[in-house]
């Protein structure tokens, strides 16, 4: 399949940009495409976009302020269906004419896209997640939480697939046993095949067995920061070009 990604935006001020993406391909492999489904960072109203209209190569338009990655499932007429990714890039003319900038300590994927980072807690943890993410978000990761999903129309259980499907890795906050909801989302990373990482508040805390080897275990909640630039360094260490 020779399909490629295309986008266009434009810089309307006040940090926002318009911003399109649609498909790039021969004819003949584009008249085979039924649909696209879009899926846009879940702070979107409508994170979900599905577009049919096969004369505009499937164009997506929409508008925003930051750049995240944007997830592809193209619906071919066969049944089949090939899954992309595209970083969505917002740059002003000025900034596409500056040469590029020496590397710095952000941690990257191969095409420049910061690594998606899964974090899971339960109520009683919120807030030490809350912490979690946006240190790892300070170290240049992007972090998906069940609690963006009250920002979405997804359903819960759709929203994890999804935000599991993304992630490079997976965190977890343990200060008691998981529960029915923490012990699926376990299971759908395990199936996915990404590293697990444990975040254990507490010195009695059960970890389960398949876990035990890769725990960070905490005195108490209030240690979240160490915690989360450990996990930083370890993900940075895993590819060390991504290092400044």
């Amino acid at each position: 399949m020779s399909i490629q990604i295309a986008q266009e935006s434009t810089y309307k001020g006040n940090d926002r940009w318009k911003w399109s993406v649609w498909l790039e391909g021969p004819d003949q492999e584009l008249d085979q495409i039924e649909y696209v489904d879009y899926i846009l960072h879940p702070t979107f109203r409508d994170p979900f976009r599905h577009i049919t209209d096969r004369a505009s190569k499937f164009r997506l338009n929409s508008a925003g302020w930051g750049e995240f990655t944007i997830y592809l499932d193209i619906k071919h007429r066969n049944g089949e269906s090939t899954k992309r990714k595209h970083w969505l890039r917002l740059e002003r003319e000025a900034a596409r004419a500056k040469p590029a900038s020496k590397p710095t300590g952000r941690p990257e994927t191969a095409k420049g896209e910061p690594p998606v980072i899964y974090v899971s807690s339960s109520a009683t943890d919120t807030r030490y997640a809350g912490i979690l993410a946006r240190v790892l978000r300070s170290r240049g990761f992007e972090t998906l939480r069940v609690e963006d999903e009250v920002a979405s129309s997804l359903p819960a259980e759709v929203f994890v697939k999804s935000a599991i499907d993304q992630a490079k890795t997976a965190v977890f906050l343990l200060s008691g046993k998981p529960n029915s909801f923490m012990n699926a989302e376990i299971e759908t990373a395990q199936k996915r095949g990404i590293p697990i990482t444990p975040v254990v508040i507490g010195p009695d805390v059960e970890v389960p067995q398949p876990l035990k080897d890769c725990e960070i275990r905490l005195k108490s909640g209030e240690e979240i920061e160490y915690a989360a630039h450990d996990i930083a360094d370890r993900l940075t260490k895993v590819d060390p070009s991504r290092s400044g």
